[in-house]
């Protein structure tokens, strides 16, 4: 059975500067996923959980969405359900797996169990009613008829790519709010590289938006093929980019814990002319940094610094004032 040739299954007409443009993209792109594993080989000890998997899909996905759309810009002589079926799988590997690792880090900053879980269940959704149509949509763009199809698959496309970049954008919004919440409101604790780390994350997810922007971009001024060349590459820079801060981040989170995390004390328990602080952490210098509670929202906050009192011996011990403790997620 003949197979159709068209802008879907074979490709536009380009000149040889337009082609070293998409090898040299395909080729970073390889490169950056073969870094990727290398990290991810050295780097988790146990190949478990949803962080680890979401990586190594993500990052397998570069490299079939890269050999898929490289083999079909060459032109070589396979059938193109070859090359559009690791084109169309790798793709959808690399961006579900994208966004599945942004969101197995996501409770660490924000601590809202529902908002967290309405967020998987967006990347499934859209990964089911995207993914299918337009899989079934580029298969049959490889039919004798394709030319019936063609045209849908393209504004499908705009759709798909469009909707994966609001996906995204809601979730690295949800990373620079939540992140410059914590900046502000844990002054006395996020210092150092603690603070860098924060930053860096916040930064991280501007150029993720930036990135994703770049892809509509080409998209939508009808660089079909310079923006297949150019998504494996964007999508390896945004890996490389999210498994050193991510990896950051979990530190920071152990870092916290280590030093007896932060504990919410309820103040409805005592008596309100004792100031108790808010988020109280114990230095080994017996310091105590905290914030106290400034209002009955606990949105709003000052960041208070006090130094622990001398212990009491026990035989001149007198009753504390019974306090209930919460702990909070970090």
């Amino acid at each position: 059975m003949a197979m159709a040739s068209n802008a879907v299954s074979q490709g536009l007409g380009h000149d040889e500067r337009t082609k070293i443009v998409m090898y040299v993209f395909f080729s970073l792109a390889l490169y950056n996923a073969g870094e990727l594993m290398c990290h991810i080989a050295v780097t988790f000890k146990h190949y478990r959980g949803l962080y680890c998997w979401s990586f190594i899909v993500s990052t397998l996905g570069i490299v079939l969405s890269a050999v898929g759309y490289l083999l079909r810009s060459i032109g070589a002589s396979l059938s193109t359900y070859v090359y559009t079926a690791l084109g169309i799988f790798g793709w959808a590997a690399m961006v579900t797996g994208q966004s599945l690792v942004l969101y197995s880090r996501l409770h660490i900053v924000l601590p809202r169990e529902r908002l967290v879980r309405g967020v998987l269940i967006m990347i499934i959704v859209n990964a089911v009613w995207l993914l299918v149509p337009l899989t079934v949509l580029i298969f049959l763009c490889n039919t004798p008829r394709a030319e019936r199809y063609e045209q849908a698959y393209f504004i499908f496309e705009k759709i798909e790519l469009t909707v994966f970049f609001v996906q995204e954008v809601m979730i690295s919004a949800l990373y620079i709010r939540e992140t410059y919440n914590i900046l502000r409101s844990y002054r006395g604790l996020v210092t150092g590289s603690n603070r860098t780390t924060m930053v860096h994350l916040i930064l991280v997810n501007l150029v993720i938006i930036a990135l994703d922007i770049s892809i509509l971009v080409l998209l939508y001024t009808d660089n079909y093929d310079l923006q297949t060349a150019w998504k494996p590459l964007v999508y390896s820079i945004k890996l490389k980019m999210e498994f050193s801060v991510l990896n950051r981040l979990v530190e920071l989170s152990r870092y916290m814990r280590r030093n007896r995390g932060l504990a919410l004390i309820d103040t409805q328990t005592v008596d309100p002319a004792i100031a108790l602080p808010l988020g109280v952490v114990n230095t080994e210098d017996g310091s105590i940094i905290g914030r106290r509670r400034g209002t009955v929202d606990e949105s709003n906050f000052s960041a208070a610094t006090s130094i622990a009192p001398p212990k009491t011996p026990k035989n001149n011990a007198q009753p504390e004032t019974s306090v209930t403790v919460s702990g909070l997620q970090v």
